[in-house]
């Protein structure tokens, strides 16, 4: 998912993939909220700018989900 929002699409859009759309409501939020973690985890200290990239699509799903 976080890949497809690097790529320029929105979480709302990227959510559209046919397997995502067959997920719980509450399954694919839980997805998004560990996802966030684990990039957040895996980022620290980083520069690279493919984790980076990741790690802020990860946030960016994360808080959409809240929404």
């Amino acid at each position: 998912m976080s890949w497809l929002i690097v790529a320029g699409r929105t979480p709302k859009q990227a959510e559209q993939v046919p397997t995502w759309r067959t997920a719980t409501v509450r399954g694919v939020t839980a997805f998004a909220e560990a996802n966030a973690k684990v990039w957040a985890e895996i980022d620290t200290g980083s520069a690279d700018p493919w984790t980076l990239g990741i790690m802020t699509a990860s946030e960016t799903w994360r808080k959409y989900r809240q929404e």
